[in-house]
């Protein structure tokens, strides 16, 4: 989790910096420079929490992260900062790159993995308790803004209006609420997501629905996942086709069976990349798609 936790932070101070200089850069455009002043003070306090969340962590390791931040995803926020640190040091910086720039890291995976380590910890550190809707105001003000500016209306509602790439239904399995989010979150382009937090809950889903893909822990209360599998075989005999354990304890037992059972497994935690590539797998099975899983 540290690593996560020091990823964020360092994002979120550049983040800050880049945004105070977009500031005075557009210092003449005063409703411009009031949004982006404010998206920084936002981003100060974002920083301050991952501080927080650090220094916690260190002092009470113990919580590990079910998914690990893989070269892509950070490569691909470095890109975007990167980029805007350059029009702003060569003066080429236009209205409509930095706001290009602002969706795609304030849309990006990035929030999503800032909410997973603030919720994990909000029972732990009292000031994270109302943080999360403090991140959902800070999209919202974004959405709000370049709704009443009309020269970016066409770039915000490409955003807005995202779409699945397919129509399949994904049914997400877990008693970790957290993991089920940041899940959801991850798979959402490319799918329609289900939630289940035990393997009763979801067999019962299973039973009304039709899913292309399953990402099912294992050791889960009321009903296990390997149980939840074994029950659901009778439903669907090909199960094993379209359904992906996620567990922290992958024991030399389970790998047998699930060799047997010639079905998929990942093993937490795992690159989030890899979770999306291994999904994207099961659902263009039998579809004519070629697997350049960065379209995702």
């Amino acid at each position: 989790m540290i690593d996560i936790i020091t990823w964020l932070a360092n994002n979120e101070k550049r983040i800050e910096s880049i945004y105070r200089k977009a500031a005075d850069y557009f210092h003449d455009d005063t409703d411009l420079k009031i949004f982006l002043d404010d998206l920084a003070d936002d981003e100060a306090l974002h920083f301050y929490i991952m501080d927080r969340a650090g220094d916690y962590y260190k002092g009470n390791a113990g919580y590990e992260a079910a998914v690990i931040i893989d070269s892509e995803i950070d490569e691909r926020i470095k890109s975007i900062l990167d980029g805007l640190n350059h029009h702003l040091a060569a003066g080429t910086l236009t209205r409509s790159f930095l706001c290009e720039s602002i969706i795609n890291a304030e849309f990006s995976e990035w929030n999503d993995i800032f909410l997973y380590v603030v919720e994990s910890l909000k029972n732990d550190i009292d000031e994270f308790k109302n943080i999360g809707q403090a991140i959902q105001n800070h999209k919202y003000k974004v959405e709000v803004y370049y709704e009443n500016r009309p020269e970016f209306k066409e770039i915000t509602d490409k955003y807005k209006k995202l779409k699945p790439v397919w129509k399949d239904k994904i049914l997400l399995v877990d008693d970790n609420l957290l993991i089920v989010e940041l899940l959801a979150s991850v798979l959402s382009k490319i799918g329609n997501i289900d939630k289940a937090y035990d393997g009763t809950e979801a067999f019962i889903k299973l039973q009304e629905n039709r899913y292309k893909l399953i990402i099912s822990d294992i050791d889960m209360p009321t009903m296990d996942g390997i149980t939840f599998f074994e029950k659901s075989r009778d439903l669907y005999p090909d199960l094993n086709e379209f359904f992906l354990f996620f567990s922290s304890d992958i024991s030399q037992e389970r790998k047998n069976y699930f060799n047997e059972m010639n079905v998929g497994y990942m093993e937490k935690p795992e690159h989030l990349e890899t979770i999306r590539e291994k999904a994207v797998q099961i659902l263009v099975k039998d579809r004519d798609i070629p697997l350049d899983f960065k379209q995702f």
